[in-house]
């Protein structure tokens, strides 16, 4: 629940920058020169922080223990000590 709540900051973070923005770009006396070293930033800002949030706050299943790990019937064949397999089932036909 907190990383969507962080998420909807970014978003709303992002939306006020680009309401200021066009709310100052009004009411600019003059045209503003192009530098691309700030369109960049605005551009790519915003998209950078958002995936630090979800990095932040991503969370990976939890691994099994190693007595568990070792005993999976996948590591069993794996190492030829499978003895009787499911796969024996479908060689009999």
């Amino acid at each position: 629940m907190s990383s969507s709540r962080s998420v909807l900051r970014v978003w709303s973070l992002a939306l006020a920058l680009s309401a200021v923005l066009a709310a100052a770009a009004e009411r600019w006396p003059e045209p503003l020169p192009i530098r691309p070293a700030v369109v960049w930033a605005l551009v790519l800002l915003p998209p950078l922080a958002m995936a630090l949030v979800l990095l932040a706050d991503w969370s990976l299943p939890p691994q099994p223990a190693p007595a568990e790990r070792d005993a999976s019937p996948a590591t069993e064949r794996l190492s030829g000590q499978e003895g009787e397999s499911n796969d024996s089932d479908w060689e009999k036909g």
